[in-house]
């Protein structure tokens, strides 16, 4: 058996002792106990398994399924939790509180939303158009400084100026008004956000990522955990 094992395959066996033995799956009267760490041994060998295919040992389905890698939980959960970071990137940051979201009845701010963290100096602002609306009139101010900006856009976007960038750790309100300014409330489109550094934006964007993000993490860490206990049912035996 060894040495055909070698000719068929560059793979090595993981334990040779258990390989020169793995030709005692095919005996009837193999005893359980050995026919049971011989198995453990195929599901982790990959040269035993090519083997046995190879040269066609297992001849009935019941032992024709140890020649199918196992599953692999611990990889697949790293994957689904490398997913669900990406996607918390990728994807818009989900409300945390909607008591906090201003104008739900009406036109409201789309990017960035209420108590959103970024990281930009220039954050560009957009909201829901207004239907009549000719222009619009942009107020942004400091929540605990001096900070003030005004200017105005014909479009529901605006990027802030350069000369008026937003400082580390600044949190600020934007207010916009409609013109005509009596097609909606005063106050109605408005939002507070706060530009910070890379350690609270990326904090942020893992606490208010979307349910999709939030379910693979979770599938992620199970599958991990699984991967774990499988791995060591297997050193147990």
């Amino acid at each position: 058996m060894t040495e055909k094992q070698n000719n068929v395959n560059d793979f090595e066996c993981v334990q040779p002792e258990a390989g020169n033995e793995i030709w005692r799956l095919e005996m009837p009267d193999t005893e359980p106990e050995l026919r049971t760490r011989l198995e453990n041994h195929l599901a982790i060998c990959d040269s035993c398994r090519l083997t046995l295919a190879v040269h066609g040992q297992l001849q009935n389905p019941a032992q024709a399924k140890i020649l199918r890698p196992p599953f692999n939980f611990g990889l697949t959960g790293v994957l689904a939790l490398a997913a669900s970071l990406a996607l918390a990137f990728i994807l818009p940051p989900g409300q945390m509180d909607r008591t906090l979201m201003r104008g739900d009845s009406g036109p409201a701010f789309i990017s960035p939303i209420e108590g959103e963290v970024v990281l930009q100096e220039t954050p560009q602002l957009k909201w829901s158009q207004v239907p009549g609306a000719t222009s619009y009139e942009v107020r942004i101010t400091g929540v605990s400084d001096d900070y003030e900006w005004t200017s105005s856009s014909s479009q529901p976007t605006i990027t802030i100026a350069e000369e008026h960038g937003l400082a580390h750790n600044q949190e600020v309100r934007v207010v916009v008004k409609t013109v005509p300014g009596d097609l909606v409330p005063l106050g109605s489109i408005s939002v507070q956000f706060s530009r910070e550094g890379p350690a609270p934006f990326v904090a942020y964007r893992v606490v208010s990522a979307p349910l999709v993000a939030k379910f693979l993490a979770l599938a992620g860490l199970i599958f991990i955990l699984l991967g774990w206990f499988r791995s060591r049912t297997t050193a147990a035996h």
